[in-house]
């Protein structure tokens, strides 16, 4: 599927990055500002459970590791599969994953950054990210694994680092990468997504690097969300962030068919005995 840029189309944010005056956005990226007092109430509630969990790292609701093992373990011995479920049911696999009721600041920001966008809560379960940056730490480039997570992905700034840290935004150089991309979530989505062909534009997107102030929200959807990588480079200064993203309605069931598939043999194993 290839749709030409138009003059007026999505191609003109390859013009200039998203820190300059007047500048558009990548094509499916929305900011928006928070309020400051649900942004430093949420802060400060990360910034206490790093602090006490020695930890830059957390997670909320479900763990993204766990997981990916589950799904590996799927087909192996069940002592090893029930080990992880174990884990991931007592909320430690790992990195620390802990139930977002324990986070009630870092919830309610959640809820007012997704009505700010506008964005109705998928049927998935929920897996936060609460990253703590400190000088040199960094994110590398990536893409939201397109199988396991719906649209869109979301995240707020809640400090942000130095004037030139912060998340930014690249299209694959290589215009057979970035047709991959788009068959991939194409693929992973089964329908036709309708997103633009960026490979057909003559102005091909540079680096977009957001202007983060503490408070920034971030939507991500259709090109942002899936042709887009985005990283965040060395920081300079501690920086604070948190993402969000639902589970994809089919992986969503694959998850239920594993827990299912433990409960039973768990149910078979007590009757044996």
């Amino acid at each position: 599927m290839k749709l030409r840029c138009s003059s007026h189309g999505p191609c003109q944010a390859a013009a200039a990055a998203v820190e300059a005056p007047g500048a558009k956005l990548p094509p499916g990226l929305r900011l928006a500002a928070l309020p400051h007092q649900a942004t430093d109430e949420a802060l400060r509630e990360i910034r206490a459970a790093s602090a006490s969990s020695g930890l830059r790292v957390l997670e909320l609701g479900v763990g993204f590791a766990s997981l990916r093992a589950l799904l590996k373990l799927r087909r192996h011995h069940v002592t090893r599969a029930r080990k992880v479920w174990k884990s991931w049911t007592q909320q430690r696999f790992g990195a620390e994953v802990r139930l977002l009721t324990e986070f009630p600041a870092c919830h309610k920001l959640i809820t007012t950054a997704s009505n700010l966008m506008g964005v109705s809560e998928p049927p998935g379960e929920l897996n936060v990210i609460l990253r703590t940056y400190e000088p040199g730490d960094w994110l590398g480039r990536h893409v939201d694994d397109v199988r396991m997570f719906a649209e869109p992905v979301l995240a707020a700034i809640l400090e942000p680092g130095g004037v030139r840290d912060g998340l930014r935004f690249t299209l694959p150089r290589d215009p057979v990468a970035l047709s991959a991309a788009l068959r991939e979530a194409e693929d992973a989505h089964r329908a036709s997504l309708r997103l633009h062909d960026l490979t057909a534009c003559d102005r091909s997107p540079q680096h977009y690097q957001v202007l983060e102030r503490a408070g920034t929200a971030i939507c991500l959807e259709r090109e942002a969300r899936f042709l887009y990588g985005h990283e965040v480079p060395k920081v300079s200064h501690p920086r604070v962030s948190m993402t969000w993203r639902w589970l994809h309605p089919r992986f969503q069931q694959e998850v239920d068919e594993v827990r299912e598939w433990l409960g039973l043999r768990e149910a078979s194993s007590r009757k044996e005995r």
